[in-house]
């Protein structure tokens, strides 16, 4: 009997959003000490490659993209199509990080 193991996360399977949702959260819940409460906004606030966020001021706003962005590049994961409804928040990010609202 031969037994192997799958060391890799696969892509273009039909489980890949799975296994991408479930490598994103143990990132969150291994981070957990060192970011805190951002982390569970984060877990709490995603959906498949999508996070969908409020806040209530702009420095709220500005800080939750930045320390979710540190926290998500740590582990690799690179977060894009920010978009925003108050302009001033993502003044700050490259544009290749932003999305246009049309």
């Amino acid at each position: 009997l031969t037994t192997y193991r799958l060391t890799r996360v696969c892509f273009r399977l039909a489980c890949s959003p799975y296994l991408d949702m479930q490598v994103a959260n143990h990132h969150l819940s291994a981070n957990h000490d060192c970011f805190g409460a951002i982390a569970d906004d984060i877990k709490a606030s995603m959906y498949v490659d999508d996070l969908v966020v409020s806040c209530d001021t702009v420095a709220e706003a500005k800080d939750f993209v930045c320390r979710s962005s540190e926290l998500l590049a740590s582990g690799r994961f690179h977060l894009a199509k920010w978009a925003s409804n108050v302009p001033q928040v993502l003044v700050d990010r490259p544009t290749e990080e932003t999305h246009e609202n049309k």
